[in-house]
């Protein structure tokens, strides 16, 4: 074993021991804060932090946020995703890496048949192909099985459909939590997530001899600033959705950038976002603004500091060109495949409790992202959504 791969493994045991015990810190905090408000079933050993929420509860002291969490909004309705299908739909989810995948399938077989023009190198490149599509068919399966959590203003109530059962609760008498927990990942890296519980129900389980709470579970929002801890990230979303309930869609503040991540609504969107993104690298590492970024740093902290940052440059350069060009380039394709895949492949039909739920508002289809034409002269979408026009089913 060599020593990159020893360093690797030795800051894994490292952060894989020390987790427990941070953990088992940050739970005993939690619960000394929330006494008898959270029951303790609603702890485990990744989850470190858990509030108790309701909607008559004042104000907290966090944004009303949301993102690719929500997928439509209407003047009567909000529907919002669950965290399995944040996890299989959206830029940067399994599906969408899955279509990445694809592309580079696509890519190396081609260039292997480029170089082996007969029928035994096209068998193979359609066999490769084929390999892949079958082995990633259960992350679509995922995806495309996604139902939503619906907020019914009018009726206030909260429906979602688990398992081969409907639930609805009443929104004022509903009960949730936000939770944050610990991920520890292969090579010592870990972070936090965040996820907003709502408790859909609560019997006794006779084998445990206690009460348990059904619960349905949405992603935190991702907010690209402030100091905001994973629960926190979790209560945005239950302030949003409040602020929705309470209020309704004139209330609501904008989506902010990370909106924009879940997907296409146009081809030439593709083009737009990555060439965006391509120019930016390039902009950074002019030959104007690389001789400032030199200059300056011997200018104002010497000949060492010069150096330091000559070599930091030279390295991000060096990424730049190796990396970050070339992912750019290979996720046009991949963003144009991922919305030919979302238009293409078959959606689970909802249930017929979800529909009467929304009163047929929405069945699923066209799921690009929140849109509200009721809301649009009141709640500004289309500026939040850079002045993208509306589906042609939906204008």
């Amino acid at each position: 074993m060599n020593d990159a791969k020893l360093a690797l493994l030795v800051s894994t045991l490292v952060v894989a021991v020390a987790a427990p015990i941070v953990a088992s810190v940050m739970r005993a905090r939690s619960r000394a804060k929330n006494g008898e408000s959270v029951p303790e079933e609603q702890y485990n050993a990744l989850i470190t932090d858990v509030n108790a929420l309701r909607p008559g509860d004042p104000p907290l002291d966090v944004p009303a946020k949301a993102d690719n969490n929500i997928m439509r909004i209407t003047e009567d309705y909000l529907f919002a995703r669950t965290v399995s299908g944040r996890m299989y739909g959206g830029r940067a989810s399994m599906s969408w890496w899955a279509a990445f995948m694809e592309v580079i399938v696509l890519l190396l077989s081609f260039i292997f048949l480029i170089d082996h023009w007969d029928e035994e190198g096209f068998r193979f490149f359609l066999f490769f192909n084929l390999f892949w599509c079958v082995a990633a068919s259960w992350i679509f399966i995922g995806w495309r099985r996604q139902l939503p959590i619906i907020f019914n203003r009018k009726a206030r109530t909260v429906t979602c459909w688990l398992g081969k059962r409907l639930y609805t609760r009443n929104w004022d008498e509903i009960k949730a939590y936000s939770k944050g927990g610990i991920v520890v990942t292969y090579g010592g890296g870990g972070g936090r997530e965040g996820h907003l519980h709502l408790v859909m129900d609560c019997c006794f389980n006779p084998k445990k001899k206690r009460m348990e709470e059904t619960c349905v579970n949405i992603y935190e929002t991702e907010m690209r600033t402030g100091n905001y801890s994973a629960s926190q990230r979790a209560e945005m979303v239950w302030e949003y959705i409040r602020l929705y309930m309470d209020k309704g869609p004139a209330a609501l503040p904008p989506f902010d950038d990370s909106y924009d991540s879940y997907g296409l609504d146009r081809v030439s969107e593709a083009f737009t976002i990555w060439g965006k993104c391509i120019r930016d690298l390039l902009e950074t590492f002019s030959p104007k603004q690389m001789v400032k970024d030199i200059v300056e740093p011997f200018r104002n902290e010497g000949f060492f500091g010069g150096v330091v940052n000559v070599i930091i440059s030279l390295f991000f350069m060096a990424l730049m060109i190796l990396i970050g060009i070339p992912f750019s380039l290979l996720f046009i394709p991949t963003d144009l495949l991922y919305m030919a895949l979302d238009r293409i492949l078959p959606r689970r039909k909802w249930p017929k409790e979800l529909l009467e739920a929304c009163n047929y508002a929405w069945d699923g289809s066209k799921d690009y992202g929140p849109i509200s034409k009721p809301a649009l002269k009141a709640f500004d979408f289309n500026a939040a959504r850079k002045a993208q026009p509306l589906p042609e089913a939906m204008a």
